[in-house]
Formats: structure tokens, C-alpha cells, sequence
């Protein structure tokens, strides 16, 4: 393997570890493995950029026209020029030239996702910033481009100007995004709404998107990006409060603003990279505010809505991206039969393991 080869190897296994999938996995569900990769088609989207200034596209994995999933890819944040580029660097900011995930979510096996088949708009993470900002930054003598929100905004102008989504004929509709895609997926939720005027069936999955954090998290955040993730926020009624760090109440925010979609939470009490690597937090206190009164289960409990939460005693980060963790169980329900409940707009009561953990 050349050296182009050794660095695209080098990006996926660390974008895998940001997800908190397994790059291990062998066979089809290997991350990017070439026998899935032939299934997407990559589509440059005109003026939008990855953290490096470099050109962004989006995937697309054809399917029913009238059953569309869009996946957004998880992969960490940066905030300084040691985070974006140095040595306690926590994201990547140049474009993955093809989609590093084939199982879970995306698997194209029926008893495995429940939108297999579908058709899927894929976007590719590499602005650092959860799909949430709009402006360059400069940290030291490097520039970031924290275009995220524009990126997302320009691909969907792209795919409606060019007719490569059926937006007005959209019967079903699913969103999912693990890790900083999880936040996005949050985010966008609105956003994405009103695109599909349509869609009687309308499911979001956040997988992994924190929300429990320390008191200390917004500190660190230059002003401009703290306040495009404010905004993000603002839009689900939520605030940020500096010195407080749970802000899970943007989940049943948006579930009464869009009472008409099936909403999802896929959370580990133990969660190791939401909480000792962008939390600040250690996992048992991680698991006390994930099972306090302003956590994302006493926030989900209302019976009267599709908005649920499910809550493993566990340290993995993230569930959906590859076929590996789809048997963990939270409350005796595992995540491939919490997946298809979200998408099949079941409801039900969360589910949880007890909150008890040793650190």
C-alpha cells in the first residue's frame, strides 16, 4: 500500500474510533469495504467545503424513491489549533473519499435495518463542528472552515434543484447520525421537516449525541462557534448556561415541535467518549445526570408521544454504524429491535439498565 493508501487507512480507523464503531469488523460490514462502496455515488456539492478548504460531496446509495434515510457521519469536534490540528487533535478535516461504514444503519440486509433498500443520502463529516456552524476560523497560523451548516444546506438545495431526491412524493422518511451526527441530526431535525411535505412516516435517530456533559464543556469553545451552537439549540428551546453542561432538553423540545415524528435516543450511561473525552466528566457522573431529573430519560417519559429513550449500562459510544453492537440490550431490548421501533413509530415505554456503575 502506497502512501496515499497508508493515510486514507490511517483516517478511517480514527474516524471509526471519533464514531465509536469497530474498524475491525471483517467481510461486507468492514468500514468502506470495496464490495459496498460500488453501491454509492458521489455527488460534489457546489460550493461547500470540508475544514480544510478542501470540495465536499455527499453520497447517495439509489433505492425506493419514495423511502429515503439521510445518515450524517459522527467524527468528533475541534475548537483550537491543537484540537483541529495538533496533538490532542479530535477530529479530521479533510474529505473521506468514500462512505467508511456498511453495516448497521446502512446495511442493505432487511433483518439487519429496517430501511434497507431505501434510498440514502450519506454526509460526510470534516468541519469539526457537529454540522452546526457557518464561519472560518483561524487557530495559530491555520484556517478551519466550520462550514458544516452551510454544507448541509447547500447539498439539499443541490439534490432539490436537480431533482436527485423525490421530496414532494416522500411517503417514509428517516434521519439518523451518530456521535457529532447525532447532534446534527438534532439540529437539522426542522430543517429537514419542511423539505418532505409529504412524508406520513418521519423517524430521527440520535445515536450517541451526549448531552450529559460537565459543567466546564462550553468553556473551551471560542465565542463564535459557542454561539452558532447556541442557535442550533435555541431553535428546541434550549439555552446554554455556562457552568451547566446538560442540555438533554433539546430532545423533547423538538418532540413538541415536530409531534408528527418518531424520536429516538440511543444513549450508554457509561458513554467513555461523551464523557471523559468531550464531556469532561467521568463515566459514573456521566451516568448521574443521564439518570437524573433533567436527563434524557425523566425528559422522554411522556407516555403520550413517540419520543424514547434507551439507556445500556455501557461504555460503547455509538451503536448503528456497523452490525457490532446491535445485539447490546438496555432494558432487555437490543439496539436493532429499538432501531425498528423508532422507524416503525411503535412508541413504548424507554428502556434502561440500572443506572449503578464503578468508575
Amino acid at each position: 500500500m502506497g502512501a496515499p493508501g497508508l493515510k486514507w487507512a490511517a483516517v478511517l480507523v480514527f474516524s471509526m474510533v471519533m464514531i465509536g464503531a469497530s474498524p475491525s469488523v471483517a467481510g461486507d460490514d468492514a468500514p468502506g469495504s470495496p464490495s459496498d462502496q460500488a453501491t454509492w455515488d458521489r455527488f460534489p456539492v457546489p460550493g461547500a467545503h470540508c475544514g480544510d478548504g478542501g470540495d465536499y460531496s455527499v453520497f447517495i446509495r439509489p433505492g425506493e424513491e419514495r423511502k429515503v434515510a439521510i445518515a450524517f457521519m459522527g467524527g468528533g469536534a475541534c475548537w483550537s489549533e491543537a484540537t483541529c490540528y495538533g496533538t490532542e487533535m479530535k477530529t479530521y478535516l479533510s474529505f473521506l473519499p468514500f462512505v467508511p461504514i456498511s453495516g448497521g444503519f446502512v446495511s442493505q440486509d432487511p433483518e439487519i435495518s429496517p430501511v434497507a433498500g431505501w434510498t440514502i443520502v450519506f454526509f460526510p463529516y470534516c468541519t469539526g463542528d457537529m454540522f452546526a456552524a457557518n464561519h472560518i476560523a483561524r487557530y495559530g497560523k491555520r484556517v478551519v472552515h466550520h462550514v458544516g451548516r452551510s454544507n448541509v444546506e447547500r447539498a439539499f438545495e443541490m439534490l432539490k434543484v436537480k431533482g436527485m431526491l423525490d421530496f414532494e412524493g416522500a411517503t417514509d422518511l428517516v434521519v439518523w447520525g451518530p456521535s457529532a451526527g447525532a447532534l446534527s441530526s438534532l439540529f437539522h431535525s426542522q430543517f429537514i421537516d419542511g423539505l418532505f411535505p409529504r412524508a406520513v412516516n418521519r423517524a430521527l435517530i440520535a445515536d450517541a449525541p451526549g448531552l450529559h456533559f460537565g459543567p466546564t464543556v462550553w468553556d473551551k469553545f471560542p465565542p463564535k462557534m459557542l454561539e452558532e451552537f447556541s442557535a442550533g439549540l435555541r431553535k428546541a428551546g434550549v439555552t446554554i448556561e455556562k457552568g451547566k453542561g446538560i442540555i438533554a432538553g433539546i430532545v423533547p423540545g423538538i418532540c413538541k415541535l415536530l409531534p408528527h415524528w418518531s424520536v429516538g435516543v440511543m444513549q450508554s450511561s457509561r458513554d467513555i467518549i461523551m464523557s471523559k473525552l468531550f464531556g469532561e466528566i467521568t463515566r459514573y457522573a456521566h451516568a448521574k445526570a443521564v439518570h437524573s431529573k433533567e436527563g434524557i430519560l425523566a425528559l422522554t417519559e411522556d407516555p403520550s408521544d413517540l419520543c424514547r429513550a434507551w439507556v445500556p449500562s455501557s461504555s460503547i459510544h455509538t451503536f448503528l454504524p456497523t452490525n457490532a453492537f446491535l445485539g447490546v440490550k438496555a432494558g432487555g431490548v437490543s439496539a436493532r429491535e429499538f432501531f425498528k421501533k423508532v422507524v416503525d413509530r411503535e412508541g413504548g415505554p424507554n428502556r434502561a439498565d440500572d443506572q449503578s456503575v464503578t468508575d
